[in-house]
């Protein structure tokens, strides 16, 4: 039904990655170092249908007021951006897609918020390496946490996008 599949991670390290059929990263676009509506600009210029799925936007209960809302600000800028390209997409509970991939942690060990996340970005990262080749790592050895985020959003979008309402 779709030839490309796009997740998208929103928020200040974010990502947007393009898939096909067969899990290779088509395209590939950190937020902090290139605008969204670039990449959608971009993603336009595909013959091929796509479908495009978006972490659903939640604040953290540790989060600061202008935080929140300046991450809100920047959620709604790119729904916005993808209902002005005409793509179909679908908002992706973060739980949703996490339990697909086994990546809740649910134990005492790792109580600790910090452990907890970096935990998360390793095994989000080991999952994603089993899936496609591509290097998920910066010059300088660093984890491109939400390139991997993008790109399992986007292998989920391609078991589950035809099955999901948009």
């Amino acid at each position: 039904m779709y030839d490309f599949f796009v997740g998208i991670d929103p928020g200040q390290k974010g990502a947007i990655v393009t898939i096909d059929e067969s899990s290779k990263i088509i395209d590939c676009m950190e937020f902090k170092n290139n605008p969204f509506h670039e990449t959608l600009r971009y993603l336009q210029f595909y013959s091929a249908k796509l479908i495009i799925g978006i972490e659903k936007s939640k604040t953290f209960s540790k989060q600061g007021l202008v935080s929140g809302f300046n991450y809100g600000v920047g959620y709604g800028e790119i729904i916005g951006s993808i209902k002005n390209s005409g793509f179909p997409y679908i908002e992706i509970e973060t739980k949703s897609w996490k339990k697909y991939f086994d990546l809740i942690i649910k134990h005492k060990a790792y109580e600790k918020l910090y452990q907890k996340k970096k935990i998360n970005k390793i095994r989000a990262w080991e999952k994603a390496k089993i899936i496609t080749d591509f290097n998920f790592m910066t010059n300088k050895g660093g984890l491109k946490d939400g390139v991997v985020d993008a790109f399992l959003i986007a292998e989920y979008m391609k078991s589950f996008g035809h099955k999901l309402k948009d």
